[in-house]
């Protein structure tokens, strides 16, 4: 069996990839950690719970977008004397866009008897050329075949789809018609709100005669703080898929979240902000920032062409409509061991 480090800087970027993990994981292989906790984003506060024994953990103190080139280097240098220590099959990169993930792939890329490095895609919405202008990876992997076709052609063949193994997690889940289910509708934040976006959430209770809850982003837990009272600020921390049991409607913008209400059969509509246009072709994005406009998608989804519609873009957009991802994440880890 191989061995196979991980890595990470916050939980959401790992929570993509857990389930293949655990599944490597009783498939006989070893599978540890190496961490390195984004200390300015409170999701990283709890990595060290993620049930993986844990090769080593290096704290990133500064905010990603500001870290000193010299910095990240120092932590991937302390990091690559353990990965030539334990000798790894697989080096699982879930964050590698930019900080001492990328340098690490860097630095291994000309090193000879060293791991194969995988890449992982770790939200919807991403700046693709960043990554196509460095790309130090042995393989990356993509959530679905939708993100394949954005590489160019001298990459391609080192491209895999991955699945998105989190929403195996996810059952869907029986609902009302959206016009008799009255429930409270559901923001989920994906960064810090505009001041349009603001007044739209102030709004859209008197224009839909629905409360609106708000889950705010787990990087920007205070956000929201000075907003009308009835505008509930929910735990972000609470698994969104429990969340979403409580809600007639999610909304938000250009965030992952919208996969995990589709996995579940929930209605989803997409605020023309925030690069919400990349869900474009789901046919779920709103035209304006407006609540008719809202209800109008929201109802919809209802229709047959509306849920196939939907269903369509969840396959390509993550391997699968219903589920197997997980296993399509565990084949394509597991793919480079068995060809070595």
């Amino acid at each position: 069996m191989g061995r196979i480090v991980f890595t990470g800087i916050a939980s959401r970027s790992i929570a993509n990839w857990v389930p293949a993990l655990h599944e490597l994981r009783s498939r006989g292989h070893d599978v540890r950690s190496l961490l390195f906790p984004h200390i300015p984003d409170p999701d990283s506060q709890h990595l060290t719970d993620l049930g993986f024994e844990e090769l080593g953990t290096f704290p990133i103190a500064e905010h990603l977008s500001r870290l000193p080139p010299q910095e990240a280097t120092a932590l991937a240098m302390s990091a690559l004397a353990l990965v030539r220590k334990s000798r790894p099959d697989v080096l699982l990169l879930t964050t590698c866009h930019a900080g001492p993930e990328l340098v690490l792939a860097g630095v291994l890329a000309t090193e000879p008897g060293r791991p194969v490095v995988i890449g992982c895609q770790h939200g919807f919405v991403q700046n693709w050329d960043v990554y196509w202008a460095q790309f130090p990876f042995d393989r990356f992997l993509v959530f679905g075949q939708r993100f394949q076709q954005v590489a160019p052609p001298h990459l391609a063949s080192r491209i895999s789809v991955g699945g998105l193994p989190k929403l195996d997690c996810i059952k869907p889940m029986p609902r009302d018609d959206f016009e008799r289910d009255q429930r409270p509708m559901l923001f989920a934040a994906q960064m810090i709100p505009s001041d349009r976006l603001k007044s739209l959430l102030i709004s859209l209770p008197l224009l839909t005669g629905r409360p609106v809850h708000i889950r705010p982003h787990p990087e920007h837990r205070t956000a929201f703080a000075g907003l009308p009272e009835d505008l509930r600020v929910v735990d972000c921390e609470e698994a969104i898929e429990s969340q979403m049991d409580r809600y007639s409607l999610l909304l938000t913008t250009g965030s992952t979240t919208v996969l995990e209400a589709m996995a579940a059969g929930m209605p989803v509509v997409v605020l023309p902000e925030q690069r919400g246009e990349h869900y474009a072709d789901a046919g779920i994005v709103a035209s304006s920032m407006t609540g008719s406009d809202i209800l109008v998608l929201a109802r919809a989804q209802q229709t047959r062409d509306g849920r196939v519609r939907r269903e369509q873009f969840l396959a390509t957009a993550t391997g699968s409509a219903v589920a197997g991802r997980t296993e399509i994440a565990a084949e394509a880890i597991e793919a480079p061991m068995r060809s070595a």
